[in-house]
């Protein structure tokens, strides 16, 4: 993947966070051994294409304008149904909602971030190619694999929920800057900010 990218990341001491954790790590593989699905952290990519030359990326990520806070206090991430795709990275995920909240704050990431981008061309990017998730599994098994068992995916989804019962909503986030243009066992954060005012939600 070009760039880095910024990820929302739910609380990582939160239900939710660790209900999709296990979901990732575990219950997923359980369905989909072969080949071994590659692990990440639970998270909602706002964008990629960031570039990655930042010699101070913790001051970068500090300094990045973000909506102002009333707004970002009407933040919430709904995660809703199951959503199978072809791409690696969207194979299998959960499906969120595009609200007003969070197509703003991508399009401030994507201006900051994205050499080049100007505001009306990052609008138009949310508006036409911005398709809000949170992956479960980066795999190259067809889609007709996983689409044939769907079933048992949704199975382990509400297990993990029951196993965490709190899971339904989280308060906070934090935005990670990753290296995506690393191998995937390397994407870590390089910086990360507090998002104290967001909120998360699971519909499903």
């Amino acid at each position: 993947m070009p760039g880095s990218s910024l990820w929302l990341v739910p609380p990582p001491d939160s239900h939710l966070h660790q209900a999709l954790q296990d979901l990732i790590s575990t219950h997923i593989p359980s369905i989909f051994p072969h080949p071994p699905p590659l692990p990440f952290t639970p998270h909602l990519t706002l964008t990629s294409e960031v570039f990655s030359s930042h010699p101070h990326p913790q001051l970068w990520l500090d300094n990045l304008t973000l909506p102002p806070q009333e707004i970002l206090a009407g933040l919430t991430i709904s995660i809703r149904d199951v959503l199978i795709g072809s791409p690696l990275f969207r194979k299998l995920a959960m499906a969120c909602s595009k609200n007003r909240e969070l197509c703003g704050l991508v399009a401030r990431c994507r201006v900051a971030g994205v050499e080049g981008v100007e505001e009306g061309e990052a609008d138009e990017w949310v508006i036409a190619r911005f398709g809000p998730h949170c992956s479960l599994m980066y795999s190259e098994v067809p889609v007709d694999e996983v689409e044939a068992k769907l079933h048992e995916v949704g199975e382990k989804v509400q297990y993990a929920k029951e196993r965490y019962p709190d899971s339904k909503a989280a308060s906070g986030g934090e935005i990670w800057l990753v290296p995506t243009y690393k191998a995937i066992e390397d994407w870590k954060p390089i910086a990360i900010r507090q998002l104290p005012e967001m909120k998360w939600e699971w519909l499903t």
